[in-house]
């Protein structure tokens, strides 16, 4: 298989992804299987990781790199790294393309680029708020304070539009940016592009049927994929009903005024509208406010009752 055949489809978490990817494997020249993340497991040994493996990660790192360096072998590491893919990849590949769908690989998209600079690159961003509050939803089951404590979903938030704006800017010809409201609203503009960019001969199917290697695997958003069998708005407002307390809504503020307003811009979303718009929500008293209100309305009946 020759890496001009092998496409990267790479966003932040809870972006529509997982949708996006069952409409492209519908496609007679698309094969994908459920998310592998390979790329980050053949790139372990060189990138920074603080995860308990029984042995530090951060001096394995730092030590192989020095090594590396020191007899000039990094190229010859991701040449054999490249190779090793590129034999797995064939091995499961049964169409002209493979798509690889890995969220995370943001974090090696330099690598990537490196090693298969022919590979194509799929991009798809989504309104943040969406994100923010399908992240918390989905993941956190609405506990705000477990989901601010985790590093790594601080990098979905944070780190991934940075890195996804630079490749927007560094890559332009290279990659295909693409949104998620767009997917759902207007599925035959998207679809064409992805033609376009791809050189495929047949137009993109618009529906897709999940087949029992993604319907039975545990590394695929099954939220609501299968649920439906083409592209849907349903969800584009759905935070809505997500954001339910006030820590949360302040959250969220707090997470739109930290992303670059180059970001926002690049992308078609204005910070001033989304925040008025997560300002609109009505949200219940949080625990602290209802115990306030409590002891105030119990306060002020004792009173009564000792006057009377």
């Amino acid at each position: 298989m020759n890496e001009e055949h092998l496409i990267f489809l790479i966003s932040q978490p809870r972006s529509g992804s997982s949708m996006f990817q069952q409409l492209l494997v519908q496609h007679d020249e698309i094969c994908s299987v459920p998310e592998p993340w390979m790329m980050l497991s053949l790139l372990t040994a060189i990138l920074p990781n603080q995860d308990n493996a029984g042995f530090n990660r951060k001096y394995a790192q730092i030590n192989f790199n020095s090594f590396l360096n020191k007899y000039v072998l990094r190229d010859v590491f991701l040449d054999h790294v490249k190779q090793t893919a590129l034999a797995l990849y064939s091995k499961a590949n049964t169409k002209t393309y493979f798509l690889d769908k890995t969220p995370r690989y943001y974090h090696v998209i330099e690598d990537l680029r490196q090693i298969f600079p022919k590979a194509k690159f799929l991009f798809l961003v989504r309104n943040p708020i969406a994100v923010f509050s399908s992240i918390l939803s989905y993941n956190f089951h609405g506990n705000i304070q477990a989901m601010l404590r985790a590093p790594d979903r601080q990098d979905d938030l944070l780190l991934a539009p940075k890195i996804i704006l630079e490749q927007f800017h560094k890559y332009p010809k290279q990659s295909l940016f693409l949104r998620y409201e767009e997917l759902v609203l207007k599925p035959e503009l998207v679809g064409q592009k992805v033609i376009e960019f791809l050189n495929l001969k047949d137009r993109m199917p618009l529906k897709y049927e999940i087949s029992d290697e993604f319907r039975n695997t545990m590394f695929v958003d099954k939220k609501s994929i299968h649920l439906h069998n083409k592209p849907v708005d349903s969800y584009l407002d759905a935070w809505k009903i997500k954001i339910t307390t006030h820590e949360q809504k302040n959250a969220l503020i707090d997470y739109l005024n930290k992303i670059d307003d180059q970001y926002l811009s690049t992308f078609n979303y204005e910070r001033k509208v989304l925040i008025e718009d997560v300002n609109k929500i009505k949200v219940k008293a949080g625990v602290k406010s209802r115990i306030k209100i409590s002891i105030s309305w119990l306060k002020k009946y004792m009173i009564k009752d000792l006057k009377s």
